[in-house]
């Protein structure tokens, strides 16, 4: 059970280190929370079904529909799990994996929390150097900051 927590941390740790500097941050912010969720989501659900969505599409994703799901056998736990998983009786294997794809659907179900539909935090990308030269987010800043 520890190779698939050290598998999970080691997906995020990227994430969670970013957001421990000391600047302000809020302008990658919308973009991450969509990040860390696609990542969360794709360890049990098929890629095209998460594809890039984001916002609501994002939240919209249906965990318990069984045809956006992988495999028990494609679950994605990293090679340390697998390989211990690989060395049990069959039985146990379906057990296992059942279990760890109810965990990380319970991680994926974190999505109806995050502030994936947040119009505020979406504007707030405006703020990063880069999307200043979209006029879309632009405009979508102007609107929020009017409010």
């Amino acid at each position: 059970m520890l190779h698939i927590c050290t598998y999970v941390a080691e997906s995020l740790t990227p994430l969670l280190k970013l957001f421990q500097r000391d600047e302000p941050l809020v302008h990658i912010l919308y973009d991450k929370v969509n990040e860390v969720t696609r990542i969360c989501l794709r360890m049990i659900l098929k890629a095209e079904v998460v594809a890039d969505e984001e916002g609501n599409a994002l939240k919209a994703v249906d965990c318990e529909k069984s045809e956006n799901r992988l495999p028990s056998k494609n679950i994605e736990f990293g090679s340390g799990t697998k390989r211990l998983v690989a060395a049990m009786p069959d039985d146990k294997q379906k057990t296992l994996q059942l279990a760890f794809r109810n965990g990380l659907k319970t991680m994926g179900n974190v999505q109806e929390h995050l502030l994936l539909t947040n119009a505020v935090l979406r504007d707030m990308q405006c703020l990063h150097p880069l999307y200043r030269k979209d006029e879309h987010l632009l405009a979508g800043c102007v609107t929020t900051l009017k409010r």
